[in-house]
């Protein structure tokens, strides 16, 4: 059974939607970027399942226009799996465009990027 997620930050109604996912593998989660906007998670179920099962297809949406951000996560069931779908499927051809697949990052790896206001004491 595969899980699709369909994430957008904030509905119409401005109220937050989470998902609570159980945790996997902290290298059986790929980033998969670089998307045709038209992608679906079907697409990405069949083309990611040739390297192994896939547990979870995530497409983030941009949470104003509810179009696809053109990228997405997808969760293999193993790191082998995980590590032959970035082998088979970066620079992969996809309606012209090439993907960027590699082993996403915790949220705690992430260097931030957002403005921090420093207190002073």
């Amino acid at each position: 059974m595969v899980i699709y997620i369909v994430s957008r930050q904030s509905g119409a109604n401005g109220r937050q939607h989470h998902h609570k996912i159980l945790k996997m593998s902290d290298h059986s989660k790929l980033y998969v970027g670089n998307l045709p906007f038209t992608v679906t998670a079907q697409d990405l179920e069949t083309l990611f399942g040739q390297a192994g099962t896939v547990r979870i297809v995530e497409i983030i949406f941009d949470k104003f226009t509810g179009r696809s951000r053109g990228f997405a996560f997808v969760s293999m069931a193993t790191n082998e799996e995980t590590q032959k779908a970035v082998e088979r499927f970066h620079n992969y051809s996809m309606d012209g465009r090439l993907l960027t697949v590699s082993i996403a990052r915790s949220r705690e790896e992430h260097s931030g990027g957002g403005y921090r206001r420093q207190l002073r004491s």
